[in-house]
């Protein structure tokens, strides 16, 4: 929304012909309270990034140990049939 000038009252007011001479701000103000939940958002949007990829990487190594269990299943079942000498 844009600053309202009343021209036929105060013609005068907020009126200035010359531009800005940047930076026009000396001195800022810092709360600490609101860097601190920035800091921490931060830390949680990465904290949960981490816990995505482990979740993935989890179920990556879930599922190569399943296939090595079958491999270990289907050697031993080879081991237990009978030899046939002929």
């Amino acid at each position: 929304m844009g600053l309202y000038i009343n021209k036929k009252n105060y013609p005068e007011v907020y009126k200035n012909n010359q531009s800005p001479k940047e930076p026009n701000q000396q001195l800022s103000r810092q709360d600490s309270l609101s860097e601190l939940i920035n800091e921490q958002q931060k830390a949680n949007a990465a904290l949960t990034e981490a816990l995505a990829e482990l979740g993935l990487r989890y179920s990556q190594q879930e599922e190569s140990k399943i296939n090595q269990w079958n491999q270990i299943d289907s050697q031993l079942q080879d081991l237990k049939q009978p030899v046939n000498k002929e």
